[in-house]
């Protein structure tokens, strides 16, 4: 007889023919570290690929595959999410899985009768208390409550009973405490006073201000918080004082009421589908957190008398670059205007020597002319004078010979 075989993800009841047996085991975690285990993604991929269930009709009509499983799948679509919480989407069961909010699974919120830390004699240290002075509390609230020894000689059952339901709080008080993550949420919620300033007399700026910024220092991520400091404080130090407070990292978490409890999951993708679902409810409470430290530090670097006074500082600095600007300015246009006025004159000069010089060298040429023409009429005057005398020695001798 042939044998049929379908690949199953779960087990399904109505799949099962009647009269076989169906022999399955429970899944565990995989003994595998480097492994990343896959999500509900991976499973809607191969249950498509099985043909066991039918793509959404949004998937059927589109002709890219990779797009088409991205969209909405009615019922049993699921999306990808590039982060926790970031999508509405993500908080969709897998298919095949209905996860139902459950009121009987809620998330316990801090109770204002319950002190944990008043249970182990830490409430004056609270969120200060170091993980040392935790276990050394602990141990000292055991000894001292241990019903063992409390209850020594005791018959009344109400005693036992409130030392018992005592000593069962001490317990929880210290496992809440020890976990780093149990106590941030713890110490999240515990009694703390929100209350910002956003307006004050310049005058009383740290008084105001500064037990503000001391008291919300405790929920930095950094635990070297710069000090807000005082009137003296260089302006170096305030400028990195704002800078870390502007850009500010806060650990507080805001627990919502309606969050399900993360330790009542089915499976280990229960689990994380919760976790989005809380992270998704925590998103408001961050984003109030945020808003209402940025307008209080605005406030503070607006009102700020250091940067108040930096600020005319640096105006009365550029008043003076400004004034010196110019006046560099008027003294460059007065040099030029010198320079150009002595360019003229020097010019002018030079043209006037030059008018000084042609005259001279006429005048001297006029009196060379003259006595070159002097000197002419001289010398026509002796050659006519030699002529005259040439002459009558000429006729002089002559006169002789004829006689």
């Amino acid at each position: 007889m042939a044998r049929s075989r379908m690949l199953l993800l779960e087990y399904d009841a109505t799949a099962a023919a009647e009269g076989t047996t169906v022999v399955c085991a429970a899944a565990g975690p995989v003994p595998y570290s480097r492994k990343e285990p896959v999500g509900h993604i991976f499973h809607y991929k191969v249950l498509l690929q099985q043909g066991l269930i039918d793509p959404p009709a949004e998937e059927s009509s589109s002709s890219d595959a990779d797009d088409s499983s991205s969209n909405a799948a009615n019922g049993t679509g699921v999306h990808p999410s590039s982060s926790v919480g970031s999508n509405l989407d993500d908080l969709q069961p897998p298919p095949g899985v209905s996860w139902k909010k459950s009121k009987g699974k809620k998330k316990q919120v801090k109770s204002k009768d319950l002190d944990y830390y008043a249970l182990l004699g830490l409430q004056h240290e609270r969120w200060m208390a170091t993980d040392v002075q935790l276990k050394q509390a602990y141990r000292k609230a055991c000894l001292e409550h241990h019903p063992d020894k409390k209850l020594v000689g005791v018959d009344c059952d109400i005693k036992k009973s409130e030392a018992e339901e005592h000593f069962k709080k001490i317990q929880e008080a210290y496992d809440t405490l020890s976990d780093p993550a149990k106590r941030r949420e713890y110490d999240s919620v515990d009694e703390f006073d929100d209350s910002l300033p956003l307006d004050c007399d310049p005058a009383d700026f740290f008084k105001v201000f500064a037990p503000a910024f001391r008291r919300n220092a405790r929920w930095s991520v950094d635990s070297k918080v710069p000090d807000v400091g005082d009137e003296s404080t260089p302006y170096e130090e305030v400028n990195k004082f704002y800078d870390f407070w502007y850009g500010f990292k806060s650990w507080r978490e805001f627990p919502h009421p309606d969050e399900e409890d993360v330790e009542q999951a089915e499976s280990r993708e229960h689990r994380r589908w919760i976790e989005r679902i809380n992270a998704k409810l925590r998103e408001k409470g961050k984003k109030d957190e945020a808003k209402r430290l940025r307008e209080f530090v605005d406030a503070a670097y607006r009102l700020d008398p250091r940067i108040l006074a930096y600020k005319q500082q640096q105006a009365a600095e550029r008043e003076r670059k400004k004034a010196e600007k110019a006046e560099a300015r008027r003294l460059q246009l007065e040099e030029e205007q010198r320079q150009r006025e002595e360019e003229e004159a020097r010019k002018r000069a030079e043209e006037e020597a030059a008018k000084a010089a042609a005259a001279e060298a006429k005048k001297a040429r006029e009196a060379e002319k003259k006595l070159l023409k002097k000197e002419r009429q001289r010398l026509r005057a002796i050659a006519a004078g030699g002529e005259q005398q040439q002459r009558t020695l000429s006729e002089g001798e002559a006169y002789i010979g004829d006689g």
